[in-house]
């Protein structure tokens, strides 16, 4: 894992500040690259073409400008990270440019935060990054807003059995590996299936994970 992407709102320091900690914290570990990432939302008129894109206006070279002076700050606080600022401008949704840069720039782990405008929504993701995380074939780490930092020594996988899971499993503790950190493979029974069924499922499950990792 050498290289993460780190999509930037300046319009909301301090979720900024609670992805970049990890961010930072991954990258000195790894010895990996940091992508600042910003999509700025173009203005278009209609013409001949189906879309025109117009000469960057005012608030897109402020963009770019605070882009830079972030990556300018960064490393001078953090002289071994190696930073990039990358803006795009595009009319389409955010979360497809973030995806497309993080391909183009063959990104191994997005990391991203939660964005809630009042207490209620705080508790939920921002549709912008449920959308990267469900359409992304790259790992996705999500920072909550208030989430105090802390090494990462212990990391809990949700489970239902899916198939699937072993691969991510696989993936996770590839990651946990980095950090000497343990995996702790979590299921929560429904009640609908009695506890000895559960245990034998659970069971098999387990065989098939330790037979793949």
């Amino acid at each position: 894992m050498k290289t993460l992407l780190v999509p930037v709102d300046f319009d909301d320091p301090e979720h900024r500040e609670a992805s970049m900690k990890y961010a930072i914290y991954i990258a000195e570990k790894m010895n990996a690259k940091i992508i600042l990432y910003n999509s700025i939302t173009t203005p278009a008129f209609a013409s001949n073409v189906a879309f025109e894109v117009i000469e960057i206006d005012d608030q897109e070279k402020k963009t770019i400008k605070q882009l830079n002076d972030l990556k300018q700050e960064l490393t001078l606080n953090y002289p071994k990270i190696q930073f990039e600022s990358y803006p795009t401008s595009s009319l389409r949704p955010i979360p497809e440019e973030i995806i497309d840069a993080a391909k183009e720039k063959n990104v191994d782990l997005i990391i991203m935060n939660t964005k809630g405008t009042n207490k209620l929504a705080d508790i939920f993701i921002s549709s912008n990054t449920i959308d990267v995380i469900m359409k992304s074939n790259i790992p996705v780490l999500v920072v909550p807003e208030h989430a105090p930092f802390q090494q990462i020594s212990t990391i809990a996988f949700a489970t239902d059995y899916h198939f699937s899971d072993k691969e991510a499993i696989k993936k996770l503790t590839d990651i946990a590996g980095l950090f000497d950190a343990r995996v702790i493979v979590v299921h929560i029974q429904d009640n609908e299936i009695n506890y000895e069924h559960e245990y034998n499922i659970l069971d098999g499950f387990r065989a098939k994970v330790k037979e793949y990792i």
